[in-house]
């Protein structure tokens, strides 16, 4: 055991020399590209977790931005615990989360334009069109609002817990407060990781103790509900389906019914066979590629093809569950240029 634990050591060491010294050549890790395969114009935004920085690459892996996080937010949270990022394209500015202590804005002469702290913000927070931001508590407890949507000057203005909309953890398959697993109580009641407003002020949201992801409208009342898609992650609609990261099935696409289950899964493509895991993100960069991130990786998937077409391979990035004492990748986020 001791032998182990003086490799792994070195092992960290030497992963987080290499790491440094690419990074300061302004590369953060190795690429690799599908020929023949024609990439949009963009780059690519990720949080680093163990330092707080926020680097934008171009798809040859070389870093064009980044931002290193003040430590005064940092510390009001756990980066660790669902840090998630998002581009404004009006802006060309970057919203991010500190888990469990705020969103923030912050511009490309590196200033913070604005900012909402609370301890009640953790996975996933988006700007919406007419300027205000909706985000998610994912480590909640039974009494707390999941989704909350806030104005620019902070007022809430909606709050939902799953309650209001009789979404219930009383069902069998449910698996609220994890009570055998790290990350059970005192929080990690329904773990929501993302939520979804539309132009009718119905949202999607998704609900990974439940493994079920909801549709509900501006009345409270679900309207859609596609159950049995286990640990879910990043739901999105998209041409009459629902397209969806399941933990160990990959990513599926589900006709879009009232009521839908397991038996209407198709699968566009089973990550943990080629040797991926915890994949997230599930953004689309086109018609056909989606840009989506495991523990270690920033991926390019084609859905005619199904197949990964780009990959960049983080350095010093390990296996979430496997490699804890390496930092490891949560969400991504796809910048189009011109």
């Amino acid at each position: 055991m001791t032998v182990k634990i003086f490799i792994t050591f070195f092992a960290c060491l030497f992963a987080l020399a290499n790491d440094n010294f690419l990074y300061a050549n302004g590369n953060v890790g190795a690429v690799w590209k599908s020929k023949n395969v024609a990439l949009p114009q963009g780059r690519i935004a990720y949080i680093d977790p163990s330092t707080g920085t926020i680097y934008e690459v171009n798809l040859d892996g070389v870093v064009t931005w980044n931002y290193q996080i003040p430590d005064q937010y940092q510390q009001k949270g756990n980066m660790r615990k669902g840090a998630d990022i998002e581009w404004i394209n009006k802006s060309d500015q970057f919203l991010f989360v500190v888990p469990e202590g705020g969103i923030y804005e912050v511009n490309r002469k590196k200033e913070i334009v604005w900012s909402y702290e609370t301890d009640m913000v953790s996975h996933d927070a988006d700007r919406l069109p007419n300027g205000n931001t909706i985000f998610v508590n994912a480590w909640d407890r039974k009494e707390d609002y999941q989704v909350v949507e806030i104005t620019n000057d902070g007022k809430k203005i909606f709050k939902w817990r799953i309650s209001d909309s009789g979404v219930s953890c009383a069902h069998k398959t449910a698996d609220c407060y994890r009570p055998k697993r790290k990350g059970g109580p005192p929080g990690d009641y329904t773990h929501v990781n993302a939520v979804q407003k539309f132009e009718d002020e119905s949202f999607l949201v998704s609900l990974r103790n439940l493994h079920k992801v909801v549709l509900i409208d501006k009345n409270l009342k679900v309207i859609e509900r596609h159950r049995r898609i286990r640990a879910v992650h990043d739901p999105r609609f998209e041409d009459g389906k629902l397209i969806a990261i399941g933990r160990k099935q990959g990513l599926i696409s589900r006709e879009r019914k009232p009521t839908s289950t397991k038996e209407n899964n198709s699968y566009i493509f089973r990550y943990r066979d080629q040797g991926y895991t915890f994949l997230r993100t599930n953004q689309p960069i086109s018609d056909s590629l989606i840009l989506l991130t495991d523990s270690k990786h920033l991926l390019i998937f084609d859905q005619d093809s199904k197949k990964i077409v780009w990959k960049l391979k983080l350095s010093g990035f390990g296996d979430q569950r496997e490699e804890k004492q390496l930092p490891f990748l949560y969400k991504a986020a796809w910048i189009e240029t011109k």
